[in-house]
């Protein structure tokens, strides 16, 4: 493109983001709004599950690309929910565990890999298919089938969150994979982590319970791919503002932004901020005399960072890291992928 159609393009979105006046386009997306869907929004492409089976893609339109590429195609499996890349060609595929619960059986949990574009196999990992197994409940008291689950992907590894039903005091547990090579580890049996998610691929941010109020644990950890081992370090213990008396926090869940693999982006498409540009967000539950309110703190990822990339500090009051640098307000409450 010539120099000045590119200024005189550079012209117009200014003047368009300034007047907010945007060109308008109008998209249907397949599949009835009231059907059970997850979706996601990654990179330009819009994805949604219908009904465990049905997947959809779509690429949203560019100011250079108006043709709306959609596919739908048909899983040979059941899902439970999805974690994609568009930058790597990949989606992650959680499979629904539709066999009877028990009280005494091992149950097979299996994550499907394949590449978005044609839902075959990814050439990049070893296996097609990574699987663990949820023991039987130690006494046959409870059952062993998952109660609630999440997947998150940052490049090369895969958190999978999730708890057992009647698990009673055995908490939370984090699966981690990196999908390249299939190798895994478990961390779990911790009571006070509640909420998972990354916030660089080395680097992630639990949330705990805490005696007075909750608080969010910056850990990093080191993968070598040679022995396969992996080196957790607990960074910092951010505390959050402390509830007043007769009431009580806790957090429902943290939300981070999509975290990608921009060694496949040409430098010349910028699809997404880097990583010290992010803000999450930490959904959290005030109870007061059985009143329950919803807030949410917007947290800078930079501060997250700091934490991560320096040695270790332990315990950092709410004043010393979140007071002055991070928003809390209080809302409705939002449903969030």
């Amino acid at each position: 493109m010539p120099y000045q159609d590119r200024l005189k393009e550079l012209i117009g979105h200014r003047k368009a983001w300034a007047t907010l006046s945007w060109r308008q386009s109008s998209l249907r997306i397949p599949g009835d709004i009231e059907e059970p869907n997850l979706y996601g929004f990654v990179a330009g492409v819009f994805a949604k599950l219908l009904e465990h089976y049905m997947f959809v893609t779509l690429h949203l339109p560019t100011m250079h690309e108006s043709n709306n590429r959609w596919m739908k195609r048909r899983l040979s499996f059941p899902a439970k929910e999805f974690v994609m890349d568009p930058t790597q060609d990949l989606v992650i595929f959680l499979e629904e565990d539709t066999r009877p619960w028990s009280y005494n059986g091992q149950r097979s949990v299996c994550l499907h890999v394949q590449t978005l574009s044609t839902g075959d196999p990814h050439p990049l990992a070893r296996n097609a298919i990574l699987t663990f197994d949820i023991p039987p409940h130690p006494d046959e008291s409870g059952r062993n089938d998952i109660w609630f689950s999440s997947i998150k992907l940052a490049v090369d590894i895969i958190l999978m969150q999730y708890s057992v039903s009647n698990e009673g005091e055995e908490g939370m547990h984090f699966q981690f994979w990196n999908w390249k090579t299939g190798h895994g580890w478990l961390i779990s049996g911790y009571i006070e982590f509640t909420q998972c998610s990354f916030i660089s691929p080395r680097a992630v941010v639990f949330a705990s319970a805490g005696e007075t109020s909750p608080s969010l644990n910056v850990c990093t950890f080191e993968y070598d791919p040679e022995t396969t081992e992996t080196t957790t370090t607990h960074k910092a213990n951010l505390h959050l503002p402390e509830a007043v008396s007769d009431s009580c926090f806790d957090v429902t869940a943290i939300q981070t932004p999509a975290i990608l693999d921009l060694a496949y982006v040409p430098p010349s498409k910028i699809i997404a901020p880097p990583l010290e540009s992010h803000i999450n967000i930490v959904s959290l539950e005030l109870t007061v005399d059985d009143d329950e309110h919803e807030l949410c703190l917007f947290v800078p990822n930079s501060i997250l960072l700091n934490y991560a990339s320096n040695p270790p500090v332990g315990e950092v009051p709410w004043k010393d890291w979140g007071q002055g640098s991070t928003r809390l307000v209080e809302m409705n409450r939002i449903y969030m992928k």
